[in-house]
């Protein structure tokens, strides 16, 4: 399996066929599950399938993002109020939409979050990561994300994503038992 490089190592392991089936937290698979409802017999949903209205218990955690090829970036469309709280400090807040990780983020953060994300484009999957979601300054959360690709009007090419974040807060005397962050790819031919 390949590895994309930044300021630490990124290792994306592969679901080995087992599809969404790796998914150990029930509102994580419960996204996911609306997410393969919406796309019917495409590859993917498009952004207009998603219905906040399908998924109210998710909506303070979901993120909607757009993926800019010519950039190579993803900018925030919207975020959920748990997600916004997250980021706070790094909007002086105004906000996560129409941002980009780089604008929100330290240049460190930003690539290691970036080159994590790269594999959605790369493979053609969904993401699925678990461990250490979020690091910041005194405390860390630990949880699971999955990151789900949505599709331009042509179906096939990837233009955004759909994210969710389940995670539980950890405070400095146990940081250093936390576990690092699993990415798995769950190819999207993988997914039924």
């Amino acid at each position: 399996m390949e590895r994309v490089q930044v300021s630490a190592p990124i290792a994306v392991r592969a679901s080995n066929g087992h599809g969404f089936d790796i998914i150990a937290e029930p509102e994580v698979r419960r996204l996911a599950d609306y997410w393969n409802a919406r796309r019917g017999a495409r590859r993917m949903p498009r952004h207009a399938d998603i219905d906040p209205v399908g998924i109210p218990w998710a909506l303070s955690r979901i993120y909607l993002l757009d993926y800019e090829p010519d950039e190579d970036t993803f900018r925030y469309r919207l975020a959920g109020g748990d997600i916004e709280d997250m980021f706070r400090p790094h909007t002086d807040g105004t906000g996560l939409k129409g941002k980009t990780f780089k604008q929100i983020l330290p240049p460190d953060v930003s690539e290691r979050m970036h080159a994590s994300w790269v594999p959605m484009i790369a493979q053609q999957a969904a993401l699925y990561m678990s461990g250490q979601v979020y690091h910041a300054e005194s405390r860390r959360a630990v949880g699971a994300r999955i990151i789900l690709p949505l599709s331009g009007d042509d179906d096939d090419t990837i233009a955004g994503a759909l994210g969710f974040t389940q995670c539980k807060w950890e405070f400095e005397d146990v940081m250093a038992e936390l576990p690092p962050l699993d990415i798995c790819a769950i190819p999207l031919d993988e997914i039924s």
